[in-house]
Order: structure tokens, then sequence, then C-alpha cells
């Protein structure tokens, strides 16, 4: 799991959550797969509002730029953004995230899930991320701007909202990298690969590292 404070900075927030309040929110179970459609009780931002479109690119370009992100889901593909309310009542039961998704003009894998937090913790109760982590719960509630991601293939839940609204933007990401062994691989050797480059620069060690780190992109990749 990864975690990322100030994903977004307080500016692009405001431009955004301005954006989120001009748009229309429908049932958010038109979204869901069939099984998904029995447990899921929240509000979406409807695709075809011209809001909608200015609020995903801003998020997508977002995403594009975060370094740590980058680093840790050596992203390929990304799904359009889903922007979702949960009033008191609302909640989104234990599920599964679809593995393949339509995006425009292709069918991506689902690695990776992200939730970016729209508002304060402290503005509504309850609501909280739940993420089964190897049999191990981790309960997420961040701050606004800040970003969660963790495997797509981790059941998961959002707990009742009790009072208040809970927003949030939601997405999907297809790895370069199928395996979450050979992203940890390769985001470990590239963290000494640049402390190497730090300390002693280009050097026969880093020559030598970085060689494998490339021949296993090669090995791995799925361009």
């Amino acid at each position: 799991m990864l975690l990322v404070e100030s994903f977004l900075t307080p500016e692009k927030l405001k431009a955004l959550k301005t954006l989120l309040d001009a748009t229309e929110y429908v049932d958010g179970r038109r979204t869901a797969g069939f099984a998904a459609k029995t447990v899921k009780n929240n509000l979406q931002a409807k695709a075809s509002d011209p809001n909608y479109q200015k609020a995903n690119e801003l998020v997508f370009n977002a995403v594009v730029q975060c370094e740590p992100l980058q680093a840790y889901a050596y992203p390929h593909r990304i799904t359009p953004i889903r922007f979702a309310k949960y009033g008191p009542g609302m909640h989104y039961g234990e599920h599964f995230d679809a593995a393949l998704m339509p995006i425009p003009n292709a069918v991506l894998r689902t690695d990776l899930s992200f939730t970016l937090f729209l508002n304060e913790p402290d503005d509504y109760e309850g609501g909280e991320l739940v993420v089964d982590l190897m049999g191990a719960e981790r309960r997420v509630k961040m701050n606004a701007g800040d970003l969660v991601m963790y495997p797509s293939g981790n059941r998961h839940r959002v707990t009742e909202v009790t009072d208040g609204c809970r927003e949030v933007a939601v997405g999907w990401m297809q790895s370069m990298y199928a395996s979450p062994e050979q992203r940890r691989i390769l985001a470990n050797i590239s963290a000494v690969r640049y402390a190497i480059m730090q300390q002693d620069g280009k050097n026969e060690d880093f020559d030598l590292l970085n060689q494998a780190y490339i021949m296993l992109e090669r090995m791995w990749g799925n361009p």
C-alpha cells in the first residue's frame, strides 16, 4: 500500500472542488458489476457532464506528475477517474474490483486501485476505506488532497457514513509490470541506483546495477 500526502496542492484541490460542485451526480450503481451492485450505495459524477471532463483531466495530470506514485506503480494505462459522494447511510460493502475494465479504444487490466480524498476527515463520520492486506485489515481515512493506492485484487469496503458527506475520487491503473513482486524488486533496485549515484557518482557498481535493472525491465515489461 502506498500513502501519498498532499497529492493535490491546495490550489488544485480548490479548483477540483469548484468543478465538482457544479457537476451532476447520479446513482453509483450504474458503473458497478453484477455482484458489486448489491453492496454499492453512493453517488457518482455523471461522466457526460462538461465539468466532469475538466475534473478528470485535472486528476489524471496529477497522477502522471506524481513521482512517488510513478516509482511505486510503473503506470501504463489509467482509467477515467470516478468522483463519488457518500451521504448519511451510504456505504460500499466488501467487494473485489473487476480484473478488466473498458477504457477508450482498449481494455485495461486493473493492477492497482487508488482513492483520492477530497474533503477533511472531520467533515464526516464513518466512511473509512478498509483494505484487506494479507488477512490484516488496514483502515484509511486521510486528509483532503491525500491519496492511497493498493493492489486491485485485495478485498476492500467503505464503512457506512453516519453523518456529513464523504467525497473522493477513485481510479484504476494497469502497471507495466503485472506482478507486485516485480514492482517491488524494481523499486528497491532503483532506490539503490539513486543512492549510489548520489554518493559515488556513475561508477562501476552503478553501471552493473543499472544493467541488471534495465534487463529486468526488458524481461518483465508489458508495453
